[in-house]
Protein backbone atom coordinates (compact mmCIF):
# COMPACT_ATOMS: atom_id res chain seq x y z
CA UNK A 1 0.00 0.00 0.00
CA UNK A 2 2.81 2.42 0.90
CA UNK A 3 4.54 1.79 -2.44
CA UNK A 4 1.29 2.44 -4.30
CA UNK A 5 0.80 5.69 -2.39
CA UNK A 6 4.34 6.76 -3.28
CA UNK A 7 3.59 6.13 -6.95
CA UNK A 8 0.42 8.20 -6.72
CA UNK A 9 2.29 10.90 -4.81
CA UNK A 10 4.69 11.29 -7.73
CA UNK A 11 1.72 12.17 -9.95
CA UNK A 12 0.92 15.14 -7.72
CA UNK A 13 4.22 16.86 -8.61
CA UNK A 14 5.48 18.20 -5.29
CA UNK A 15 6.37 21.67 -6.61
CA UNK A 16 2.85 22.13 -7.99
CA UNK A 17 1.39 21.05 -4.66
CA UNK A 18 3.59 23.49 -2.72
CA UNK A 19 2.64 26.36 -5.03
CA UNK A 20 -1.05 25.47 -4.64
CA UNK A 21 -0.77 25.19 -0.86
CA UNK A 22 1.12 28.46 -0.47
CA UNK A 23 -1.17 30.23 -2.93
CA UNK A 24 -4.24 29.18 -0.96
CA UNK A 25 -2.77 29.97 2.46
CA UNK A 26 -1.13 33.29 1.61
CA UNK A 27 -4.05 34.41 -0.55
CA UNK A 28 -6.60 33.81 2.20
CA UNK A 29 -4.34 35.37 4.82
CA UNK A 30 -3.97 38.55 2.76
CA UNK A 31 -7.70 38.67 1.98
CA UNK A 32 -8.71 38.43 5.64
CA UNK A 33 -6.07 40.92 6.80
CA UNK A 34 -7.05 43.43 4.11
CA UNK A 35 -10.71 43.02 5.07
CA UNK A 36 -9.85 43.84 8.67
CA UNK A 37 -7.83 46.91 7.62
CA UNK A 38 -10.53 48.36 5.36
CA UNK A 39 -13.00 50.99 6.50
CA UNK A 40 -15.95 49.13 7.96
CA UNK A 41 -13.89 45.98 8.39
CA UNK A 42 -14.63 45.99 12.11
CA UNK A 43 -18.27 45.25 11.27
CA UNK A 44 -17.19 41.93 9.75
CA UNK A 45 -14.24 41.12 12.00
CA UNK A 46 -14.40 42.67 15.47
CA UNK A 47 -12.92 39.96 17.69
CA UNK A 48 -9.99 37.58 17.57
CA UNK A 49 -12.25 34.56 17.23
CA UNK A 50 -14.01 36.18 14.25
CA UNK A 51 -10.62 36.87 12.67
CA UNK A 52 -9.57 33.24 12.96
CA UNK A 53 -13.01 31.94 12.00
CA UNK A 54 -12.95 34.02 8.80
CA UNK A 55 -9.73 32.32 7.78
CA UNK A 56 -11.05 28.94 8.90
CA UNK A 57 -14.15 29.26 6.68
CA UNK A 58 -12.14 30.29 3.64
CA UNK A 59 -9.57 27.55 4.16
CA UNK A 60 -12.33 24.95 4.35
CA UNK A 61 -13.82 26.24 1.11
CA UNK A 62 -10.46 26.27 -0.64
CA UNK A 63 -9.33 22.81 0.47
CA UNK A 64 -12.70 21.21 -0.21
CA UNK A 65 -12.33 22.45 -3.77
CA UNK A 66 -8.70 21.32 -3.83
CA UNK A 67 -9.84 17.87 -2.69
CA UNK A 68 -12.13 17.81 -5.73
CA UNK A 69 -9.17 18.76 -7.92
CA UNK A 70 -7.08 15.89 -6.49
CA UNK A 71 -9.95 13.43 -6.95
CA UNK A 72 -10.39 14.52 -10.55
CA UNK A 73 -6.65 14.29 -11.19
CA UNK A 74 -5.83 11.00 -9.45
CA UNK A 75 -9.08 9.06 -9.92
CA UNK A 76 -11.73 10.46 -12.27
CA UNK A 77 -9.35 11.56 -15.05
CA UNK A 78 -7.80 8.11 -15.18
CA UNK A 79 -11.24 6.60 -15.68
CA UNK A 80 -12.29 9.14 -18.30
CA UNK A 81 -8.99 8.75 -20.20
CA UNK A 82 -9.04 4.99 -19.61
CA UNK A 83 -5.43 5.12 -18.37
CA UNK A 84 -6.66 3.29 -15.28
CA UNK A 85 -6.73 0.17 -17.46
CA UNK A 86 -2.94 0.06 -17.31
CA UNK A 87 -2.98 -0.02 -13.51
CA UNK A 88 -5.67 -2.69 -13.49
CA UNK A 89 -3.44 -4.98 -15.57
CA UNK A 90 -0.98 -5.15 -12.69
CA UNK A 91 -1.22 -8.11 -10.27
CA UNK A 92 -2.79 -5.80 -7.68
CA UNK A 93 -6.45 -5.69 -6.78
CA UNK A 94 -8.57 -2.76 -7.98
CA UNK A 95 -9.61 -2.11 -4.42
CA UNK A 96 -6.02 -1.69 -3.28
CA UNK A 97 -5.28 0.72 -6.12
CA UNK A 98 -8.33 2.87 -5.33
CA UNK A 99 -7.62 2.70 -1.59
CA UNK A 100 -4.08 4.04 -2.12
CA UNK A 101 -5.45 6.98 -4.12
CA UNK A 102 -8.14 7.79 -1.55
CA UNK A 103 -5.75 7.52 1.40
CA UNK A 104 -3.25 9.81 -0.29
CA UNK A 105 -5.94 12.42 -0.96
CA UNK A 106 -7.29 12.21 2.58
CA UNK A 107 -3.87 12.48 4.22
CA UNK A 108 -2.86 15.34 1.92
CA UNK A 109 -6.01 17.36 2.67
CA UNK A 110 -5.86 16.67 6.42
CA UNK A 111 -2.23 17.77 6.78
CA UNK A 112 -2.72 20.70 4.41
CA UNK A 113 -5.65 22.10 6.40
CA UNK A 114 -3.77 21.71 9.68
CA UNK A 115 -0.64 23.38 8.30
CA UNK A 116 -2.61 26.20 6.68
CA UNK A 117 -4.61 26.78 9.87
CA UNK A 118 -1.41 26.91 11.94
CA UNK A 119 0.17 29.43 9.57
CA UNK A 120 -2.97 31.56 9.38
CA UNK A 121 -3.59 31.64 13.13
CA UNK A 122 0.01 32.48 14.03
CA UNK A 123 0.60 35.13 11.33
CA UNK A 124 -2.82 36.79 11.72
CA UNK A 125 -2.25 37.01 15.49
CA UNK A 126 1.00 38.92 14.96
CA UNK A 127 -0.62 41.33 12.49
CA UNK A 128 -3.67 41.77 14.71
CA UNK A 129 -1.59 42.77 17.72
CA UNK A 130 0.57 45.18 15.71
CA UNK A 131 -2.13 46.73 13.49
CA UNK A 132 -5.06 46.44 15.95
CA UNK A 133 -7.34 44.74 13.44
CA UNK A 134 -9.72 43.68 16.22
CA UNK A 135 -10.49 44.81 19.75
CA UNK A 136 -8.66 41.79 21.20
CA UNK A 137 -5.01 41.22 22.02
CA UNK A 138 -4.28 37.66 20.93
CA UNK A 139 -1.81 35.61 22.96
CA UNK A 140 0.06 32.45 22.09
CA UNK A 141 -2.15 30.55 24.52
CA UNK A 142 -5.27 31.84 22.73
CA UNK A 143 -3.85 30.69 19.40
CA UNK A 144 -2.93 27.22 20.69
CA UNK A 145 -6.32 26.72 22.33
CA UNK A 146 -8.17 27.76 19.17
CA UNK A 147 -6.02 25.48 17.05
CA UNK A 148 -6.59 22.47 19.31
CA UNK A 149 -10.33 23.04 19.71
CA UNK A 150 -11.21 24.02 16.14
CA UNK A 151 -8.53 23.24 13.58
CA UNK A 152 -8.46 19.47 14.03
CA UNK A 153 -12.23 19.30 13.63
CA UNK A 154 -12.02 21.53 10.55
CA UNK A 155 -9.35 19.28 9.03
CA UNK A 156 -11.27 16.07 9.74
CA UNK A 157 -14.60 17.33 8.41
CA UNK A 158 -12.96 18.89 5.34
CA UNK A 159 -11.42 15.50 4.53
CA UNK A 160 -14.81 13.78 4.67
CA UNK A 161 -16.79 16.51 2.91
CA UNK A 162 -14.08 16.72 0.26
CA UNK A 163 -14.83 13.11 -0.73
CA UNK A 164 -18.44 13.84 -1.75
CA UNK A 165 -17.40 15.04 -5.26
CA UNK A 166 -16.09 11.50 -5.87
CA UNK A 167 -19.69 10.35 -6.34
CA UNK A 168 -20.49 12.97 -8.98
CA UNK A 169 -17.17 12.47 -10.74
CA UNK A 170 -17.44 8.70 -11.06
CA UNK A 171 -21.12 8.95 -12.00
CA UNK A 172 -20.22 10.42 -15.41
CA UNK A 173 -16.43 9.97 -15.36
CA UNK A 174 -16.25 13.76 -15.60
CA UNK A 175 -13.44 15.87 -14.14
CA UNK A 176 -15.50 19.03 -14.69
CA UNK A 177 -18.41 17.57 -12.72
CA UNK A 178 -16.02 16.58 -9.93
CA UNK A 179 -14.56 20.05 -9.48
CA UNK A 180 -17.90 21.83 -10.03
CA UNK A 181 -19.59 19.72 -7.35
CA UNK A 182 -16.72 20.48 -4.96
CA UNK A 183 -17.18 24.22 -5.56
CA UNK A 184 -20.95 24.05 -5.03
CA UNK A 185 -20.71 21.91 -1.89
CA UNK A 186 -18.02 24.05 -0.27
CA UNK A 187 -19.81 27.31 -1.02
CA UNK A 188 -23.19 26.06 0.19
CA UNK A 189 -21.75 24.69 3.42
CA UNK A 190 -19.02 27.15 4.35
CA UNK A 191 -20.16 30.26 2.49
CA UNK A 192 -23.62 30.28 4.07
CA UNK A 193 -23.22 32.96 6.75
CA UNK A 194 -26.38 33.97 8.57
CA UNK A 195 -27.60 37.28 9.94
CA UNK A 196 -25.70 36.65 13.16
CA UNK A 197 -22.39 37.40 11.44
CA UNK A 198 -19.38 35.24 10.63
CA UNK A 199 -20.02 33.00 13.64
CA UNK A 200 -23.50 32.15 12.33
CA UNK A 201 -22.58 29.56 9.70
CA UNK A 202 -23.23 25.90 8.94
CA UNK A 203 -20.27 24.85 11.07
CA UNK A 204 -21.72 26.55 14.14
CA UNK A 205 -23.97 23.48 14.36
CA UNK A 206 -21.69 20.46 14.70
CA UNK A 207 -24.30 18.05 13.37
CA UNK A 208 -24.23 19.40 9.79
CA UNK A 209 -20.49 19.11 9.01
CA UNK A 210 -20.20 15.79 10.84
CA UNK A 211 -23.18 14.36 8.93
CA UNK A 212 -21.74 15.51 5.58
CA UNK A 213 -18.33 14.19 6.58
CA UNK A 214 -19.86 10.76 7.23
CA UNK A 215 -21.66 10.94 3.87
CA UNK A 216 -18.34 11.62 2.16
CA UNK A 217 -16.67 8.71 3.94
CA UNK A 218 -19.62 6.48 3.03
CA UNK A 219 -19.25 7.46 -0.65
CA UNK A 220 -15.56 6.57 -0.54
CA UNK A 221 -16.37 3.26 1.17
CA UNK A 222 -19.04 2.32 -1.38
CA UNK A 223 -16.80 3.35 -4.29
CA UNK A 224 -14.08 1.13 -2.84
CA UNK A 225 -16.38 -1.89 -2.62
CA UNK A 226 -17.97 -1.35 -6.05
CA UNK A 227 -14.74 -0.74 -7.96
CA UNK A 228 -14.55 -4.33 -9.21
CA UNK A 229 -17.95 -3.93 -10.89
CA UNK A 230 -17.33 -0.51 -12.43
CA UNK A 231 -17.09 -0.38 -16.22
CA UNK A 232 -13.98 1.21 -17.68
Amino acid sequence: MIKLMKLEYQKLKFTNFIFSFMGITVGILLLVLLTGMMDGGEEVISTGSELWLSGDLMLRIAFTIYSGVLISQLIVKEFSDRTIQVLFTYPISRKKILASKLLLIMITIFLSVLAAEAIFISVSSVFNNSLHLTNDVLTMNDAVQYFLHNSFLSALTTVGIGLIPLYFGLLKNSTVMTILSAVIISMLLNGNVGSGGIEDNAFSTLLIPVALCLIGLAIAYLSYHKINRKDI
